[in-house]
């Protein structure tokens, strides 16, 4: 089925007689632009006319046939789609096969996994042909009984084409930028458009210098592949090449890079060096980098701004409580000592929500119950405007205000942010900020899941920690925990332009209640035994000394045998679930499948970084299967888990479809980690012009 998005549209099908490669390969528009098929030899043509509001969408469904209304036999089909109303067409190269092709790659490796469209299952014995960003052949594989086949070749610029196509009568094909929607970034994880040989570091001594100053420089670089890191062996000098703020070379010079993988070097300004940016570039074994700084001539400012709130803790950080009262001073003085009297002061208050940080122990508790916030075109770097004001500065330069500290419309607590500027007689302005938190009540609830991922019918245990605003233990404190079944209800609707599209609502019914009191320890265990698979909220809630009420929640995932809903998208993507936040080496990691088709699905499981270092296929025979991974030192220090369903034709599912899964597993870098000792050759102070020596221990983990 084609939608066609055209008012009065005209569509024409013609099988493909140029090179699909053409249409591919790099710097195919010219193909695009000039394939005109042949009159005799189109399979089908029609036109509709649409009904629909001016500047509107809508969409008309065509079933794909040959005029005598006969299927269309596998092969590559040219389709395109015109109107009058509209400048142009809309062209199509549209593959009708019987294989779905799966590609995983890198620079110089790729993963293929072909299955077959209609039933889901591996397709074995296919041969597969590679070829390049020029259509040229450069590898040839065929698939073995899982419907899997590794291919390598020369190193290819990760953003060009890279193309697959099935030999033989049946025909089949995918290439590297057929991905829209399920790029490592749509999941919201780490990526890189491309990889490099080497890791390098530079940097400045200052980030701002003078005309006339010396800029000294240092870099590092290492060889690297997939996070192992060597010192690479001197191939040529380091290019260093100086850019000033207007696009000029101003200096260049050739720096060999020593043994140790490092180089450094310096550059004086001249005296009438122009103002701005300057960038270093710097080139070793055709990899560029470097790095920036700023050339400024400034004029000292004659005042000074500072700003103070009156609570602060015994580390010097500004504390309050909700209902209190935030109180603050702005002080501006003259730098040789005097007040800036009277004048005019500008202040606002931004404010944040906090996240509890000064918990020390182990583990990854949740001390908040996170909310969303829509984006308000209010927001500022330092969170939300709150409000704003004017003022003046007293006989003695001060300025004091004072705010509500009022929680009551937050589930969590806040980080106020009070920016003021202060304008003297010479219209010269200077500005400060301070920071003040506020917290909910005077302890935080913690929250851990002893595991994220858990069974139905199985006990599911979550930690409880409770501890005062500054992360020391509270004992003996009263807390309720709630847990929540958090269903999903779907359905599909059906939008203006006529499409369907999958709504979601989500409603949390509790299931299970249960009163805990922390120990001399200030730790409780909350637990509960599921009796159906799904998502389940745990909140938590308690009370201080002042009745203020806080709150904290988490997550847990729960497989079943029966069928569960976890949401339904209009997307091809799922998300994968985790066990922990952090393993150890020797850890086996439990990742959780929250598949949307119903019955059993073939699956191809990968762990990746920067190549695919294992994969497999597997059985995903209900719809929230968990698989173990056992967790080496070498994944250290994070690994990707991937899964590639895809389901064939049945009941439930008239059209094949697919669906991606990603989760980031972090490793700790324990065994990886070095313990370097400097020690000096003098116990005493060094005097100007001594020489200090040190002797350079370094161990590892072991």
């Amino acid at each position: 089925m084609v939608s066609q998005r055209r008012a009065g549209g005209r569509g024409a099908l013609s099988p493909l007689t140029a090179d699909f490669l053409a249409f591919h390969k790099e710097d195919n528009w010219e193909t695009w632009d000039k394939y005109r098929p042949k009159a005799a030899d189109r399979l089908a043509t029609w036109s509709h006319k649409v009904d629909a509001p001016l500047n509107a969408t809508r969409s008309v469904s065509v079933t794909l046939q040959d005029d005598n209304g006969a299927a269309l036999p596998p092969g590559m089909y040219y389709l395109e789609a015109s109107s009058p109303q509209v400048k142009g067409a809309d062209k199509h190269v549209m593959v009708l096969s019987p294989y779905n092709l799966t590609l995983k790659c890198t620079s110089t490796e790729a993963l293929v996994w072909a299955t077959d469209l209609k039933s889901g299952q591996p397709a074995p014995g296919v041969t597969l042909a590679v070829y390049d960003r020029n259509a040229k052949r450069v590898s040839e594989v065929k698939t073995d009984a899982n419907g899997l086949a590794n291919a390598t070749f020369p190193k290819q610029d990760p953003w060009s084409p890279l193309i697959v196509l099935a030999t033989g009568d049946k025909p089949g094909a995918v290439t590297r930028n057929w991905s829209s929607g399920i790029d490592i970034w749509n999941f919201g994880l780490d990526g890189a458009y491309y990889t490099e040989a080497y890791r390098t570091y530079f940097y400045t001594d200052r980030r701002i210098y003078r005309p006339g100053q010396t800029v000294y420089f240092k870099g590092v670089v290492r060889a690297e592949d997939d996070v192992h890191y060597t010192v690479p062996q001197p191939r040529q000098n380091v290019s260093i090449v100086m850019i000033d703020s207007q696009g000029r070379e101003v200096a260049r010079e050739e720096i060999p890079l020593n043994e140790m993988g490092t180089f450094s070097g310096e550059f004086t300004l001249g005296n009438d060096a122009a103002l701005g940016y300057y960038y270093f570039n710097a080139t070793y074994d055709e990899q560029v980098f470097g790095t920036d700084f700023q050339v400024a001539e400034y004029r000292k400012p004659e005042f000074q701004v500072s700003v103070a709130f009156d609570k602060t803790d015994a580390l010097g950080r500004s504390e309050y409580m909700h209902g209190d009262t935030l109180k603050a001073t702005a002080e501006a003085t003259y730098f040789f000592g005097g007040p800036v009297a009277n004048a005019n002061v500008t202040w606002r208050v931004m404010h944040e929500g906090y996240s509890f940080d000064r918990w020390e122990g182990q583990g990854w508790y949740s001390f908040s119950d996170w909310e969303y916030q829509p984006f308000s075109s209010s927001w500022t770097p330092y969170g939300e405007f709150l409000t704003e004001g004017q003022g003046q500065t007293d006989a003695n330069g001060k300025f004091t205000l004072s705010l509500p500290a009022d929680l009551s419309d937050y589930l969590q607590s806040q980080i106020y942010t009070l920016e003021v500027s202060v304008v003297d007689v010479n219209n010269q302005e200077v500005s400060a900020r301070s920071s003040a938190t506020v917290h909910k009540g005077a302890f935080y609830i913690g929250l851990q899941p002893q595991q994220y991922v858990g069974a139905v019918g199985k006990d599911q245990a979550v930690d409880v920690i409770t501890v005062d605003t500054q992360g020391l233990t509270v004992t003996e404190q009263a807390v309720e925990v709630v847990f929540n079944q958090h269903e999903w209800f779907s359905v599909q609707e059906q939008a203006d332009d006529g499409s369907y599209y999958w709504t979601n609502q989500v409603q949390d019914t509790p299931v299970a209640t249960q009163t805990v009191t922390t120990d001399n320890q200030g730790r409780a265990l909350a637990t509960f035994k599921p009796k159906v698979g799904g998502v389940y909220k745990v909140v938590a809630k308690g009370l201080d000394a002042n009745e203020n009420q806080v709150r904290s929640a988490v997550y847990l995932w729960v497989s079943d045998q029966a069928y569960v809903n976890w949401g339904q998208r209009n997307d091809d993507r799922i998300e994968l679930i985790a066990d922990k936040k952090q393993y150890e080496p020797g850890d086996t990691a439990e990742v959780l499948i929250p598949s949307p088709y119903q019955g059993a699905v073939t699956a191809l499981l990968t762990i990746e970084r920067g190549h695919v270092l294992e994969s497999k296929v597997i059985k995903l025979a209900t719809n929230s299967e968990r698989v173990r991974i056992p967790i080496t030192a070498e994944y250290a220090p994070n690994v990707y888990v991937s899964v590639f369903m895809v389901k064939g034709m049945d009941a439930q599912n008239p059209l094949a479809s697919m669906k991606l899964g990603y989760v980031k597993l972090p490793v700790s870098t324990e065994q990886k980690e070095l313990t370097v000792r400097l020690t000096p050759d003098k116990s005493g102070n060094y005097k100007p012009r001594d020489k200090a020596i040190y002797d350079v221990e370094v161990l590892d983990y072991q």
